[in-house]
């Protein structure tokens, strides 16, 4: 399920702090300085590069001529990755939700700091490990659906019915709570929040059967990370289909 587009935001920042988790993880078991080892991104040096189907992660050493240790990075075998996603998984610091200084961010890598996402990172490591993709913390969706939700009371008509955690009627499945339901005039719209990862796909059985059984209702599953990178765009989406619905 998971689709990386040349270019999104997301798929910037996934491999990024995956690129960046991997040079912190690397000096840390060879013991060497932060600055001794860099990793980046690139599409990958082939034909499926060139079409923008494959991308690769690489580790060179900073050192002029180079130190030679990148090349024992092999010698740590699969537990190199393993302890790259454990260093994901956490950070010291209670109040980190996406990356701070006790984590991914230095003074070295202050100009991507906008691009480091603990969360996104780990989801995509371990996707790439196990071949299993976890959803985002719950209360990071809650709080995306919250902004979300106080943007389009902020700017919608009057006529515009919006209610958070709705209980609704689905056909053929049900009653089901909804994150953002939506109604004004021919309009009756459902607003999830999807991973970053996987923006056009989610995971909640209700919203499955909604997308794909339900005419009305119609369901509208908006990025995470737009949400908080760029509010005004996500509203303004929302606000255009509840317009164009209206008409």
């Amino acid at each position: 399920p998971v689709r990386l587009f040349p270019g999104d935001f997301s798929t910037i920042v996934a491999l990024r702090t995956i690129s960046e988790a991997l040079s912190i993880e690397a000096c840390r078991r060879l013991e060497l300085e932060p600055k001794e080892l860099q990793a980046e991104f690139r599409p990958a040096l082939n034909e499926a590069g060139q079409q923008g189907r494959e991308v690769e992660i690489y580790m060179y050493d900073t050192l002029s001529g180079g130190a030679g240790f990148t090349r024992r990075i092999k010698d740590l075998g699969g537990s190199f990755f393993d302890d790259t996603l454990e260093f994901l998984k956490t950070c010291e610091n209670e109040h980190c939700d996406s990356s701070c200084y006790r984590c991914l961010q230095s003074y070295k890598n202050k100009l991507d700091h906008v691009y480091l996402d603990r969360e996104l990172g780990y989801n995509l490591l371990n996707y790439f490990l196990t071949g299993e993709l976890t959803d985002l913390d719950s209360s990071r969706v809650d709080k995306a659906a919250h902004m979300l939700s106080e943007d389009l009371h902020r700017n919608k008509q009057a006529s515009t019915n919006i209610q958070r955690n709705a209980h609704i009627d689905i056909d053929g499945f049900g009653q089901a709570v909804v994150p953002i339901y939506v109604q004004d005039g021919n309009t009756d719209l459902v607003i999830a929040i999807s991973n970053p990862l996987t923006p056009r796909t989610t995971s909640d059985e209700a919203l499955i059967h909604l997308k794909e059984y339900v005419l009305t209702p119609k369901l509208k599953l908006v990025d995470e990370m737009l949400i908080r990178k760029n509010l005004p765009e996500a509203t303004s989406g929302i606000l255009s289909l509840i317009n164009s619905g209206s008409e």
